[in-house]
């Protein structure tokens, strides 16, 4: 805006006008979704360049070939789509430095896109040749060479490029290592390998010497009882007395009875927006909004008939009766803390059929254990084991054994 026009409307008003503009062009920039990337220098580990900056602003090293550029959480930085170059970076044959697609020389040491690694040995050569040419009689000329120099300084600025002098890193950058980055995976790998031995030391059993100071024993009969008792069912079974019948539910039919209205709320689609569902990387620090479209739903309110079901009762006949059959009754227990184990009184066996009143014994079970100190432990404490190893052992023994996580305990086969 000129400065009459500024003038003629006043300086406030001028001031809001430039605003807007720059406001409408920041905004038309911002649809076309070309965003600014960032990098990190591999030399000095800066953090967080701007792409459109090729050099470090810390240590003054290129871009290099392992760059990677991302974009910053938490803030984007719009272009103007016109200021991006197109097509991804090249890397300089020379110096392997990373250049615009737009440009024609490299940033870091000059040389044209396309050189290779003996550019600038092949261009001290032919710099040297011609200055001998131009040193003959009859020649008071100087060519001059890319970069605005003689040939003499062309020489001297390759033997400069090549020497053991300070300026020999121009040209060769080391690749320095991310000491952090190599830090978390180190720290990382030596968790996992804790875990592994934690885990391995839990669950793999442990070879100790058990010292056995006493013993304990437990011993039980599950007695039944022929006797009568009362049941009922849909069906009288073989040996069933009846006593008396009553209607009752069996099962439920479930009827149908007509409909009901009901209203309930849906969600349909009201419309599609744009919305940004990733980033595509340019390659030259540059990324561009991959645009997608999504539904935008809204609220309906609708009716509908439902049918309606009721569960009517479906009775019939069911039957209480006594039958004569065996049933648990008791236990009989017995215990000790000696190697002398004893079943408790069994009933009386019966012959022939049985009679209301017999009782028998229809499962045992039995329990043994030896009580003893680890090696390396100083409790003694309870284990379980099987009677044909318990009945070996004498209190005083010491045995080899696995020792489990869960408490359980194994003996060696070669004792």
């Amino acid at each position: 805006m000129s400065f009459h026009k500024c003038y003629n409307i006043g300086k406030d008003n001028c001031i809001k006008r430039i605003d807007k503009t720059k406001q409408k062009y920041q905004e038309r920039v911002n649809e076309m979704g070309i965003l600014l990337g960032r990098w990190d220098c591999e030399y000095c580990s800066k953090k967080g360049i701007p792409a459109d900056v090729r050099h470090c602003p810390s240590c003054g090293n290129p871009v290099g070939q392992n760059v990677k550029y991302y974009l910053p959480q938490g803030s984007k930085d719009y272009v103007d789509p016109k200021v991006v170059p197109k097509g991804a970076d090249w890397k300089c044959g020379y110096c392997e430095s990373y250049n615009r697609s737009d440009s024609e020389v490299c940033s870091n040491c000059g040389a044209p896109k396309g050189a290779g690694k003996d550019y600038f040995q092949n261009h001290a050569e032919n710099a040297a040749r011609s200055s001998s040419a131009d040193s003959s009689p009859g020649n008071t000329g100087g060519n001059t060479y890319y970069g605005g120099g003689t040939a003499g300084e062309a020489s001297s600025y390759y033997s400069r490029g090549i020497s053991g002098s300070s300026s020999s890193s121009y040209y060769s950058y080391p690749q320095k290592k991310d000491f952090n980055y190599w830090l978390k995976w180190i720290i990382a790998g030596i968790a996992v390998i804790a875990v592994i031995i934690g885990i391995a030391a839990i669950v793999t059993p442990k070879e100790k010497t058990l010292t056995v100071e006493g013993f304990s024993w437990e011993r039980t009969l599950y007695i039944e009882k022929y006797k009568t008792v009362r049941e009922s069912g849909w069906n009288i079974p073989s040996g069933g007395r009846l006593q008396y019948t009553r209607e009752e539910v069996r099962s439920y039919d479930h009827q149908f009875v007509g409909y009901r209205t009901e209203t309930y709320t849906e969600q349909e689609i009201d419309h599609y927006e744009s919305y940004v569902s990733g980033y595509r990387d340019l390659g030259n620090g540059y990324f561009e909004e991959i645009i997608d479209q999504r539904p935008v739903y809204r609220t309906v309110t609708k009716t509908r008939e439902v049918p309606q079901y009721v569960d009517v009762p479906v009775y019939d006949t069911k039957y209480y009766y006594d039958i004569d059959k065996w049933v648990k009754n008791h236990t009989v227990d017995t215990n000790g803390r000696d190697q002398e184990p004893y079943w408790g009184q069994e009933p009386p066996a019966s012959t022939g059929s049985p009679k209301l009143g017999d009782e028998r014994v229809s499962s045992r079970s039995e329990t043994y254990r030896i009580i003893g100190t680890l090696s390396g432990t100083k409790n003694s404490r309870s284990y379980e084991i099987g009677y044909s190893d318990w009945e070996k052992l004498k209190k005083g023994d010491s045995v080899r054994c696995k020792v489990y996580a869960s408490g359980k305990i194994e003996f060696l086969k070669d004792q």
